[in-house]
């Protein structure tokens, strides 16, 4: 019942913590949605993809956590991107790496210390508020005009 009632609460609040917290045989199921119907952006993400190639998604299902430090190196080298595994891959290997990596992106930037070392996205809010108040501007605008 509890699995049913949290798949019920991810179908109707997408953007909430239970979009990426349901038990593994629902978000397998939201997973292959994505991986089939979703947008480029989407397939990637399907299934935590760590293979070098979307078609090999699905294995995420059966590969084991230790395979991350042979699969993550491996995907660099085929598709020549080395920049998740350096920026955010390499940290998570290290005891204490990602309150390291934490550490190290506020020292480069501390106006993001809250945001890095709580994980509350403070400047997106703040630019979605000002999209929302440009937009609310626009639609005046066009009423004043009419």
């Amino acid at each position: 019942m509890f699995d049913a009632f949290a798949f019920a609460l991810a179908n109707i609040y997408v953007s909430s913590i239970f979009d990426s917290a349901l038990p593994p045989p629902m978000s397998y199921m939201q997973d292959t949605a994505d991986w089939l119907f979703g947008d480029e952006k989407q397939r990637e993400r399907a299934f935590f993809n760590q293979y070098p190639h979307p078609a090999l998604a699905p294995l995420s299902i059966v590969t084991g956590p230790s395979m991350r430090f042979i699969l993550a190196p491996t995907k660099a080298i085929i598709n020549n991107d080395w920049e998740p595994f350096l920026n955010y891959q390499l940290w998570t290997m290290a005891p204490f790496g990602r309150l390291a990596r934490s550490m190290y992106r506020t020292a480069e930037v501390p106006e993001m210390w809250l945001e890095e070392m709580t994980g509350i996205p403070l400047h997106r809010m703040a630019q979605l508020r000002k999209k929302e108040l440009k937009r609310r501007e626009e639609e005046q605008e066009l009423l004043d005009e009419s």
